[in-house]
């Protein structure tokens, strides 16, 4: 017998009941994800054909797989970071529950009990009265293509944290608009988005005094998403990769946002917090004078 570390031909004779626990095992728990998506303006004709099929879809029913979102394929690859993959070095939560969507009917049928979908007609439609923000728990589902196939994953728009990537921030000018279209929420709100955070904002911030939200690029870009979020967007986070814990220190958890990607958990940080390293002291860059100053001058 050959030894495979990725294959179990014998799993299908296994006693149903196993299986099904098997496949409970293997469901992550239910915990807020992160969902990282490259972000882009659909009315740009040239960004939208650019994107091409790297385009998520959103799931009406089984047979209708042809509605675009505003969101794409992200660029994790640090080696490529021009690249979009939806599986090169993705974090993203979407993929470990998508695996388990795809793989088979009993698998399908574990997921469809531990992340419950509502049809996204149920949510766009007003006349059957249906509140997403009553309803946190519930996911969309959604789809991409990879190698030929389709792959189906589900997110919670209340619940998750989507860390977006601006395709071009000189084009994604209009936050609402964007918030209409990105049909992967259902309706326009979700509980949380995220910017990766670039030193380089708060250069420009200074530079911009008093006009942050009418300055191009990406501080223009994300000027306008902090005034703009409150309209469809419950919390605005930035994500600063430079913050590190220090080994010693224990876990400040209490009464913090914490959401759980793919080996990697993304945890809210205050300035006040003991036990960060993010030079404070030394670097007129970090994320957290930025976002004061940026308060200032809105």
């Amino acid at each position: 017998m050959t030894a495979n570390n990725s294959t179990f031909t014998c799993f299908v004779k296994l006693p149903k009941p196993l299986r099904q626990k098997i496949w409970t095992a293997a469901i992550r728990p239910a915990q807020p994800g992160v969902h990282y998506f490259t972000i882009y303006n659909w009315d740009d004709e040239k960004e939208r054909s650019t994107i091409g099929d790297d385009a998520a879809v959103v799931v009406a029913d089984p047979e209708d797989c042809d509605r675009s979102s505003t969101v794409a394929a992200p660029r994790c690859n640090k080696s490529e970071p021009n690249a979009r993959s939806w599986i090169d070095s993705n974090p993203s939560t979407y993929l470990i529950d998508g695996g388990l969507l795809t793989a088979c009917k009993e698998s399908r049928e574990a997921m469809n009990k531990h992340l419950r979908a509502v049809e996204w007609l149920d949510r766009i439609d007003s006349d059957r009265n249906y509140n997403q923000e009553k309803d946190p728990d519930a996911a969309v589902t959604a789809s991409f293509v990879q190698d030929g196939g389709r792959r189906f994953f589900r997110v919670k728009p209340e619940l998750d944290l989507f860390v977006f990537q601006p395709y071009d921030f000189d084009t994604l000018d209009d936050w609402w608009h964007f918030g209409l279209f990105a049909l992967i929420f259902g309706k326009p709100h979700v509980g949380h988005i995220a910017l990766e955070y670039d030193p380089k904002w708060a250069s420009d911030l200074k530079s911009e005094v008093g006009s942050s939200c009418y300055a191009k690029g990406a501080l223009g870009c994300v000027s306008r998403a902090t005034t703009n979020e409150n309209s469809w967007v419950e919390n605005l986070w930035f994500i600063d990769y430079r913050i590190r814990r220090r080994p010693e220190e224990s876990l400040l958890v209490d009464k913090r946002h914490i959401f759980h990607g793919a080996g990697c958990r993304y945890v809210e940080v205050q300035s006040y917090d003991p036990g960060w390293d993010w030079n404070q002291r030394y670097e007129p860059d970090n994320v957290f004078s930025f976002d004061l100053d940026l308060y200032e001058d809105l």
